[in-house]
């Protein structure tokens, strides 16, 4: 474990080394007395999506002294650090090969029955060499099953996710749906 490389509401991130084949990893740490949303319902989002193309894969999760800890796969940029550098010079192409990543990430995620909740461009990064073209979705802190157990949608309830992005109805205070996670 070596140095912060990316902070959340909840705990931080730091570089890694996995131990059986020195690749270079992300360590999500957070304590384990936190109130909110906890790394253990992230782990179980992530374990529940799987290994679909765009989302990372998750090598370990377990305690770490006084924190939960979940090891994964070292993304680069975010989108959001991607549309700053580039400014005004992106292509149509691009930002067209781009939405349709994003879409079909969420798309994803929806299948499996979860509202990500938290859609916005610091939550889509590009991976590695040689996967530097794959757009991938993190960060399921706050994400949540969008069927009850008896099948039906859930009820409206409170806003979740960061404000400047968040779809209206959320803004309303109603309950996050598939289409609120579009919006965003």
């Amino acid at each position: 474990v070596s140095k912060k490389i990316g902070k959340g509401s909840f705990g931080e991130i730091k570089l890694g080394e996995n131990v059986e084949t020195k690749e270079a990893v992300a360590i999500k740490f957070e304590r384990r007395k936190v109130k909110g949303p906890t790394l253990p319902e992230e782990y179980k989002f992530y374990k529940k999506v799987g290994k679909a193309e765009g989302i990372p894969k998750i090598f370990y999760f377990g305690r770490y002294g006084k924190f939960n800890a979940m090891v994964m796969e070292l993304l680069w940029k975010s989108l959001q650090d991607c549309f700053e550098w580039a400014g005004e010079k992106v292509s149509v192409k691009t930002v067209i090969q781009v939405a349709l990543q994003m879409i079909t990430r969420i798309e994803t995620v929806h299948q499996k029955g979860l509202v990500h909740r938290d859609i916005k461009p610091e939550n889509f990064l590009f991976g590695k060499q040689p996967k530097k073209k794959i757009l991938y979705l993190i960060d399921f802190g706050v994400a949540k099953e969008y069927l009850d157990k008896e099948g039906k949608h859930i009820k409206c309830k409170e806003g979740t996710g960061t404000a400047r992005y968040m779809s209206i109805n959320t803004h309303q205070g109603k309950e996050q749906s598939r289409r609120d996670d579009l919006e965003a």
